[in-house]
């Protein structure tokens, strides 16, 4: 493929390049706006070709991340989006790709994300929840940015306090007061987890603090779970997958109590296949 010269990009700059030109820039933008960057009057190639609208808020954005470590940690030296601010928001800026987010969900990123947003870009914010606590992250600042400034789906709710949980932050102070925001902009905690979601697996927000947190669950009885989300609880995965305890036959004790219907047969069942006796025994021997 024909590679544009310095002075093909000089004619784009000046708006006087072929169709020729035109269409081989836009077939590689990525690598011709960063080898402008590299230009001594980057900043002025730039801001001609976004007049223009050769190039998008977007495409500026995409080149101030891959230079991220370059720039004043608070971002306010930025450049690229002072550009942006200057000629105003073009209605390209969206951050929505879940894998960029994940990236991108850093703490050391705040200021870079809030300088997306000062310039009238968006961001997805329920996936951007989502990610605050993903994998093993704890990125409290961009959760409570999040949390005091936009509204979430309750799905993205619902996963951010599994993410928590299943990460044990939620036994930790900074944990638990996430968890109480969340709970206060209205957790549902019957919501089944998206078939996308890393944790789906679960089936729902219930099943895994049952799975990883009986203790929690059981005080979320009062709270009136509801029984075709119980009756969805994936047992096998639940008791193979996990180091089931007394604490677990216990929450078992609780549902039965609460008068829920449980296939106990099925649990002792599984139990037993993976040898744990004892705890088959028990399930078995619960009243209903």
């Amino acid at each position: 493929m024909s590679l544009l010269t310095y002075e093909d990009i000089d004619s784009l700059v000046h708006g006087k390049a072929t169709d020729d030109i035109n269409s081989l820039f836009f077939k590689n933008k990525d690598h011709y706006i960063r080898k402008i960057w590299n230009d001594k009057d980057n900043i002025e190639r730039l801001r001609s070709l976004r007049s223009q609208k050769i190039i998008s808020d977007y495409d500026l954005y995409k080149l101030a991340y891959y230079k991220i470590s370059s720039f004043n940690p608070l971002q306010s030296e930025n450049p690229l989006f002072k550009l942006i601010a200057e000629q105003g928001s073009d209605g390209t800026l969206l951050i929505s790709d879940q894998s960029e987010i994940h990236y991108l969900c850093l703490d050391a990123h705040f200021n870079f994300i809030k300088g997306i947003l000062d310039v009238g870009g968006k961001i997805d914010q329920n996936k951007f929840l989502t990610s605050a606590f993903s994998g093993y992250k704890e990125e409290y600042k961009i959760f409570d940015y999040l949390l005091g400034n936009f509204d979430f789906d309750s799905s993205a709710l619902s996963e951010a306090a599994a993410w928590l949980v299943y990460n044990e932050h939620y036994e930790e102070e900074l944990g638990k007061a996430a968890f109480k925001k969340i709970v206060d902009k209205g957790l549902d905690i019957n919501q089944k987890f998206s078939n996308e979601s890393e944790l789906s697996e679960y089936d729902s927000l219930l099943s895994l603090v049952f799975s990883e947190q009986p203790i929690i669950f059981i005080s979320w009885l009062d709270g009136t779970p509801s029984q075709s989300t119980i009756s969805d609880f994936p047992w096998e995965f639940i008791i193979f997958e996990h180091d089931i305890n007394e604490e677990h036959v216990e929450a078992i004790r609780s549902l039965i109590q609460k008068g829920y219907e449980l296939p106990l047969q099925e649990i002792a069942t599984f139990l037993r296949d993976k040898d744990e006796e004892d705890f088959a025994e028990s399930v078995e021997n619960i009243s209903v």
